[in-house]
C-alpha cells in the first residue's frame, strides 16, 4: 500500500533542480511493480511495452501532426516482434524517437517521448521496460506538480501492474513471436 513516505525519495528528486527523473530502481513507490516486473519474461515485457507506448504515444500525438516517426517506430517494433523485419530497422527507428525530444523545449513531451524510446527498446532488451516506467511517471509529475502528483503517479502505476498481468495471460495468444524472443523462455 502507497502512502505519502512512498513518494519521499521522489519529492527530493523534484526539489533538486539537477534532476531530470524523479523515478529509479530505488523509488519505495515501485516496488511492487518493479518486483513483478522481474517476475516477467522478455516476451510479457515486450507486449506489456508496445500497449504502454502507445497509449503513451496517444497523450502526445497532437503535438506532431506532420511528423509520424513515432506511430512509424511502433510499427516497426511490432513487426521485429514478429520477426518480420531486422532489428536494425527498428533500432534506427527508436533512435529517431529519442532523437524528436532533442527537437522540442517542452519538458514534459520530451520525457513522453524518452519513454516511448525507452518502451520501443524493450524488444531487444527487457530492462528497458522500467526506463518506460520513470520518464511516464516524471511526465505526470511535470503535468501535476510537485503539490498534486502522487494520486496520478498511484494510478498510473496500478495501471502497469493490471496491464502486466493482463500481458503476462495472453501472450500467446496475441503474437506470433520472433524466434529471438521465443529462445529463452524466461528472460
Amino acid at each position: 500500500m502507497m502512502n505519502s513516505d512512498s513518494f519521499s525519495d521522489v519529492r527530493i528528486k523534484i526539489r533538486n533542480n539537477n534532476n531530470k527523473i524523479f523515478f529509479n530502481q530505488n523509488s519505495e513507490c515501485l516496488k511492487p511493480l518493479l518486483n513483478l516486473i522481474a517476475s516477467m519474461n522478455h516476451r510479457t515485457m515486450v507486449l506489456w511495452a508496445l500497449k504502454m507506448v502507445r497509449e503513451i504515444h496517444s497523450s502526445i500525438r497532437h503535438y506532431f501532426d506532420t511528423d509520424n516517426r513515432v506511430g512509424q517506430a511502433i510499427i516497426l517494433c511490432e513487426k521485429w516482434a514478429k520477426g518480420d523485419i531486422k532489428m536494425q530497422l527498428a533500432k534506427k527507428a527508436i533512435l529517431e524517437v529519442h532523437h524528436m525530444a532533442k527537437e522540442t523545449d517542452n519538458p514534459r513531451v520530451i520525457t513522453k517521448l524518452h519513454a516511448i524510446g525507452q518502451g520501443l527498446s524493450t524488444i531487444h532488451v527487457k530492462t528497458h521496460a522500467i526506463g518506460m516506467v520513470f520518464y511516464d511517471l516524471t511526465s505526470a509529475v511535470l503535468e501535476y506538480g510537485i503539490d498534486s502528483f502522487e494520486e496520478a503517479v498511484k494510478n498510473k502505476i496500478n495501471e502497469y501492474i493490471i496491464t502486466l498481468k493482463t500481458c503476462n495471460q495472453e501472450i500467446n495468444k496475441v503474437i506470433k513471436w520472433n524466434s529471438f524472443l521465443m529462445k529463452d523462455m524466461t528472460n
